[in-house]
């Protein structure tokens, strides 16, 4: 049974999602901003970070009807090319990045969310650990 998770020692941003990406006018470079939450640790930690994110945001209540079906539609795609395109440039497995999805929701629950996004992260978290405890291994 696997009781620990990996401790490898790269730079990590810490809040890698769409808002912290900056495209130049001209549509031809990218700049990953906000580092405030940088950190030194494990990419698949890292990456973890963002697939719960990107899983579990939601959008202001106020958001149109429409615009909020399209972003629902498109979120698990997106998620999904993300996480393929990761793994194909870093060597990374999902197993390693999944093996952090639990102890990164967890922690999530700790800071300042919106209600909804804490629903939907302990229904993710409850899931996890149920899985957990089926497997009995760690996820």
């Amino acid at each position: 049974m696997k009781t620990t998770l990996p401790d490898q020692q790269q730079i990590c941003h810490g809040d890698f999602h769409p808002d912290n990406v900056m495209l130049s006018e001209a549509g031809d470079q990218y700049w990953v901003i906000d580092w405030m939450t940088g950190m030194s640790g494990d990419p698949a930690g890292d990456v973890a970070r963002s697939w719960v994110i990107l899983m579990s945001a939601t959008l202001p209540e106020d958001t149109d009807p429409v615009i909020r079906m399209g972003f629902e539609t498109a979120r698990e795609s997106l998620v999904e090319y993300y996480i393929h395109h990761y793994m194909q440039l870093s060597g990374i497995t999902r197993e390693a990045i999944e093996s952090w999805t639990l102890p990164v929701a967890a922690a999530r629950l700790d800071e300042d969310l919106p209600a909804q996004e804490v629903e939907q992260l302990l229904k993710f978290v409850q899931e996890r650990i149920r899985r957990l405890d089926e497997s009995n291994d760690i996820i």
